[in-house]
């Protein structure tokens, strides 16, 4: 047997690790160097000139004696662990004995580590690895014990090795490790292959061909970081270890967790693609392109470790092919190196041909079919079915790119935009996928989530296992708004991540601003700052940050672990490598996420490619962000005193602690609906609470009052009093009468048909302006419009036919008020409601339209228009923000187009009829449009500048979309969220944005909305990821449940002195008023012109069958779906008051003067 002294490990291959400390003196057979320093061992082994500690070193017994000497020592309890480490060479050991009061021996520990002397010394053993562990996390590791300067605090760590970043002590969260991941900063002479060092080149000088628009430097950096990325990923520091330093102040690597030890950095291959996390409007769809047009010289190389599957043609082939056929089998830049890219290809041209039809392809073995599987309750013998043949996947350059429904159209947009050249597949489902010889002739393969996702669900071989799409390998696979990805786990992926698991593919992608939800905040400008409300303590905040980044870092492990098949994470045991866990590296492991971040660092920073905003702020759009309070006007500060007093007689009649008090735990969703109304009610609520269901909650309360059942305190006997005083005054008040028998805004008007002006007005106690609403004023500009050209027509109005058109409209809105107030009522205690409004919750859609678009010039007749009608405008409204914002439109419409953000479909349909009186063109962007739809809107409000307006509600200001073309953003009310407000405001301030950007936040003068604004500023991100509604915020919540009349709305108040005045009275009879043209003029949908001719075009499209045609190489453009009403939001009782009025025309009565035969009219009234 060799002798093992001579076969060991020198001294300097073990690291000098740390110290361990045993009360018992070791005393071995020969006692030289055994130091007897009890005389002053209290002030130091220096102290009185004494010589340093002499350590002597513990020798492994090579005698053979049955009792070796080290025995002695480590038998000791606490380092019993020590005895197998030390016998295996694992460690070696030095001993100090101090004779002291308490003798003791202090033990030095070297070790060994994991990646020296391997063919020596085993180090699979896991009892022994085990033991190494528990010697980690007992040692002390201060230079003072190594030194031997006992009786000071222990370090339970080793030194860390630190970088400038690491002198501060502070624990970063995952917000700030997401806004400092390190920019991306390529370097062409890194790059080790020269047709990757070429493309970098030509990126980073902004030569990329097929790419017509100018990148931004800042662009062309992560195109070419995303180009190295994929060709050459580079090797990262395993993310588990930490880089920390020895006793000599030398380097070594730890991994805590598994108890490793290594003297060199142990490093992985990064991803082959990973997260583009650039800003919202950074130009991340741009990227994505100019990557593919880019790297289109680049061939993708077969997986390793594959089979090449050769092509067998029954023939002698020429030496042509079977060289093409090599390099492509063998994925050889042939193209590059002949410059076939581009259009001075210098590859002869039969050269080309065989590269084409002699493609790479390689074998994978065949998934059983579910119906080969032999079931496990049959008892007779099963016949074993032959394997099926491996199945041979077609190697190509096509780029598969799955995005949202919603964004589909702006990706086609973008292609036409911004590249030529490039050639686009659309995966539909009518037409179904094409084999994968003809996917392959593509450079880009575009399909939605949704679509995949119904593949997978449909496809009984498994996922896509009969589909062609998984027997092609793409060159890169891209998911737009990916984050999804992030809710998958091992054993629960969604359809959707089934579906890409399912395809070959050389990179993987991920194109998000935010892989997460917490992952927004401070550098964005829309933070919210800390909280100093008392009631929050501390510890609650660090809980919810905690348990919000914990899930954050899931989901971010589950992008990195399941998607992306990043190393170490995706590790996999039956492969011989070492599993690692990420929630067991990376997860915080308490509330203020110790010993995660460095992990958590090093990953985010091998996966995430992004500029830090302080990078790119100046690209940006100046925006000027400011809060605009407006003062309600007596209608206002009425609805809201209605709302207060209907609190205050439930809460009081009900004691505040019956179960039908609006505040009680069951009557939760009761409340929400309350507190959804009470927001709408800043903008305008006086549709709310009906004259009988008020009257009923007053009479209630008076008899509360009467009975006197109940003893009241002094505080609640005045409050009832005052909301009974406020809810006489709203009974007796004319204007708002109006608005809850018609569920419309009130408006004044000057000199409007002043011949009819009783049929068309409400009587409100004033003779000066008539009181109507929008429905009825755009009916009455319709109707005059149409009779402009038929001089017997429009005689036959001013001769009494405008009068009984009014009357008409008026008992047919009287018939729906009627049968809307036979529906059941909810009422609580007090007899009160939650204020229900009366507007019907399932609105009728509007009937397609078989007409062209009316583009006639009818300037002419408009002149024909009496000097009367000319004068009519309207002056004022109900609502303080409806006014101010009619302002704004009137005031930048010419110049600038706007988003209007609304939270209630009411809110856009009040705004839309206004917007249709000013004939102001608008669309309304809401959640019942279909996906096509949307996107046909959003490219239409970028491309036709006709519509200056966009409503849109706020919970569809989805990731992504791009809607440049606005520089004006108005919010109606405060948005509590800061990350909603961030999201939306991101919808127009993008790099692309030529004109700075306006957002105004509309907020009520002593309304809740004040409150919200107030908590905004002061929640901190903690406390905003723990509110899910504004009842979870303790203040918002008790600032509603405190109900109190806080506005003075005097009885005596006149009738004028009621409404919001504009600044800029809006002319009634302008040019172009009553203008009726198909719904979907002027949409422009793919490749379509605008003007005329692109409104004629869209009026004309057969519904879901055009004709496909290329467009820059899209070969099936996205198709406009059948007509919907044009705002995307349905009138409320426009089908039932429709009705009405067909039901008044068949019983005889006057529809307008002398029965005149009138042409079909689209009215939408509420």
């Amino acid at each position: 047997m060799p002798n093992r002294a001579k076969m060991a490990p020198t001294e300097y291959e073990y690291i000098p690790m740390g110290c361990l400390t045993i009360e018992a003196p070791y005393q071995p057979e020969v006692t030289e160097g055994s130091l007897n320093l009890f005389q002053d061992s209290a002030n130091g082994f220096n102290a009185n000139g004494q010589s340093p500690p002499k350590w002597r070193v513990l020798r492994p017994d090579i005698s053979g004696s049955k009792h070796p000497s080290h025995m002695q020592l480590l038998k000791a309890s606490p380092i019993q662990h020590l005895h197998r480490l030390f016998d295996e060479q694992w460690i070696k050991l030095e001993y100090l004995t101090v004779q002291h009061d308490t003798p003791y021996t202090v033990l030095r520990v070297y070790m060994l580590p994991d990646d020296i002397a391997r063919g020596i010394i085993a180090r699979d053993t896991q009892s022994l690895r085990q033991n190494r562990k528990k010697v980690l996390q007992t040692l002390d590791y201060s230079p003072d014990a190594w030194a031997g300067n006992l009786g000071l605090p222990p370090k339970t760590f080793p030194e860390p090795f630190k970088t400038v970043e690491d002198d501060n002590e502070h624990t970063p969260s995952l917000l700030e490790l997401f806004n400092t991941i390190d920019a991306p900063d390529p370097n062409p002479d890194d790059a080790t292959d020269n047709t990757l060092r070429f493309i970098m080149q030509n990126v980073l000088e902004g030569e990329i061909e097929g790419v017509t628009t100018m990148l931004y430097p800042y662009q062309r950096r992560s195109v070419a970081a995303m180009a190295k990325r994929e060709v050459q990923p580079g090797r990262f520091l395993d993310p588990r270890l930490f880089h920390v330093k020895d006793q000599n102040g030398k380097d070594w690597f730890f991994d805590p967790k598994a108890g490793a030890v290594l003297r060199e950095p142990r490093q992985y291959d990064g991803v082959r693609g990973g997260i583009l996390a650039e800003q919202m409007g950074a130009g991340k769809t741009l990227m994505c392109l100019s990557l593919i047009l880019a790297t289109r010289p680049l061939p993708t190389p077969p997986p390793p470790y594959r089979e090449l599957v050769r092509r067998k043609t029954g023939q002698a082939r020429s030496l042509v092919d079977m060289a093409a056929a090599c390099a492509t089998a063998h994925g050889l830049a042939c193209r590059w190196y002949f410059g076939a890219s581009g259009a001075q290809s210098r590859m002869p041209p039969g050269c080309l041909q065989a590269i084409q039809r002699n493609p790479g392809r390689y074998a994978v073995p065949a998934v059983p079919r579910p119906d080969a599987r032999p079931s496990r309750r049959i008892t007779t013998p099963v016949v074993a079915l032959p394997e099926p043949p491996p199945k041979a996947i077609l190697l190509s350059q096509t780029s598969f790119i799955a995005v949202p429904q919603n964004l589909l159209q702006q990706w086609q947009e973008e292609v036409s935009k911004h590249t030529v050249g490039l050639k686009v597949f659309l995966v539909e489902k009518e037409a179904g996928v094409p084999k994968p010889a003809v996917l392959a002739e593509y450079d880009i393969v575009i399909c939605t989530h949704n679509l995949l996702e119904w593949m997978v669900r449909n496809d009984p071989a498994g996922p896509l296992e009969d589909n062609h799409l998984s027997g092609i390998h793409f060159k890169r696979i891209i998911v737009d708004e990916g984050h999804r990805l992030g809710n998958s786990r091992i054993n629960t992926k969604s359809d959707f991540h089934r579906g890409l698991d399912s395809l070959y593919a050389t990179s993987r992608w991920i194109v998000t601003g935010t892989p997460s939800k917490g992952l927004y905040g401070v550098e964005n400008g829309h933070g919210s700052g800390n909280s100093s409300d008392a009631s929050e303590t501390k510890t609650t905040k660090a809980t919810t940050r905690h348990d919000q980044e914990y899930k954050d870092i899931q989901k971010i492990g589950a992008i990195a672990t399941l998607y992306l098949k990043a190393r170490p994470w995706a590790n996999v045991a039956a492969e011989g490598e070492e599993p690692a866990d990420w929630s067991s590296y990376v997860l915080p492991k308490n509330q203020e996420g110790n010993g995660h971040h460095t992990a958590l660092r090093g990953a985010l920073n091998s996966l995430i490619i992004r500029h830090p905003l302080a990078q790119l702020t100046h690209m940006y759009p100046k925006i000027d962000e400011k809060v605009t309070v407006l003062e309600g006007s007596y209608q206002d500060k009425l609805a809201l005193n209605v709302f207060s007093a209907t609190i205050i007689f439930n809460a009081v009649q009900s004691q505040r602690t019956d179960v039908d008090y609006f505040f009680h735990p069951k009557q939760r969703r009761a409340l929400m609906e309350a507190v959804q109304n009470l927001q709408q009610a800043s903008f305008f609520g006086g549709v709310f609470f009906s004259p009988d269901s008020l009257t009923s909650a007053l009479k209630t309360a008076k008899k509360f009052l009467e009975d006197k059942k109940v003893p009241l305190s002094q505080e609640d006997d005045a409050l009832i009093h005052s909301a009974v005083e406020v809810a006489e005054v709203a009974l007796a008040n004319l204007v708002r009468t109006v608005s809850s028998e018609q569920h419309e805004v009130p408006i004044l008007v000057q000199d409007f048909l002043p011949e009819a002006a009783g049929a068309w007005c409400f009587d409100i106690g004033q003779d000066e302006l008539g009181c109507t609403i929008s429905p009825y004023v755009s009916a009455a500009q319709k109707l005059i419009r149409a009779s402009l050209g038929d001089e017997t027509r429009f005689n036959s109005l001013m001769n009494g036919g405008l009068a009984a058109e009014g009357t008409a409209i008026k008992q047919a809105a009287a018939a729906v008020k009627e049968e809307l107030d036979e529906r059941p009522k909810t009422t609580m205690a007090g007899n009160t409601s939650v204020g229900e409004d009366k507007h019907p919750e399932a609105r009728k859609k509007a009937k397609d339209i078989d007409i062209e678009a009316d583009l006639t010039d009818d300037a002419e007749h408009e002149a024909r228009l009496p000097e009367t009608f000319k004068k009519a405008q309207i002056v004022a409204t109900a609502s303080a923000k409806m006014s101010y914002l009619l302002d704004c439109v009137a005031e930048h419409q010419a110049e600038e187009q706007m988003i209007i953000f609304y939270d209630n479909d009411n809110i856009a349909w009040y705004l839309a009829g206004m917007l249709d009186v000013m004939h102001v063109q608008y669309l309304i962007y809401d959640k019942s449009l279909t996906a096509q739809r949307k996107a046909l809107y959003v490219n239409t409000f970028n491309s036709n500048d006709k519509f200056r307006v966009m409503l849109m509600d706020i919970g569809q200001a989805a990731f992504g979309l791009d809607m440049r073309a606005a520089s004006r953003i108005y919010f109606t009310s405060p948005v509590l969220n800061p990350q909603v407000q961030a999201q939306a405001i991101g919808r127009a301030r993008r790099i692309s944005q030529q004109k700075p950007v306006t957002v105004e936040t509309l907020v009520l003068r002593g309304s809740m909305e004040e409150v919200i604004m107030q908590r905004k500023s002061k929640m901190s991100q903690a406390e905003h990821w723990k509110v899910k509604s504004i009842l979870d915020d303790v203040p918002i919540h008790d600032w509603i449940s405190d109900a109190k009349i806080r506005f003075e709305t005097d009885a005596t108040t006149p009738p004028l002195e009621q409404f919001a005045f504009l600044k800029r009275p809006q002319p009634i009879f302008a040019t172009g008023f009553g203008h009726q043209v198909h719904p979907d003029a002027g949409l422009v949908g793919r490749g379509e012109r605008q003007g005329a001719a692109g409104v004629k075009q869209a009026a004309k499209r057969p519904d879901l069958a055009g004709e496909q045609g290329p467009v820059n190489g899209v070969e099936r453009p996205l198709l406009i779906v059948p007509p919907k009403a044009k705002a995307g939001v349905e009138p409320p009782s426009g089908g039932l008051l429709k009705r009405k009025l067909e039901e008044v025309k068949e019983d005889g009565q006057p529809i307008a003067g002398e029965q005149a035969d009138h042409a079909p009219r689209r009215v939408r009234f509420g």
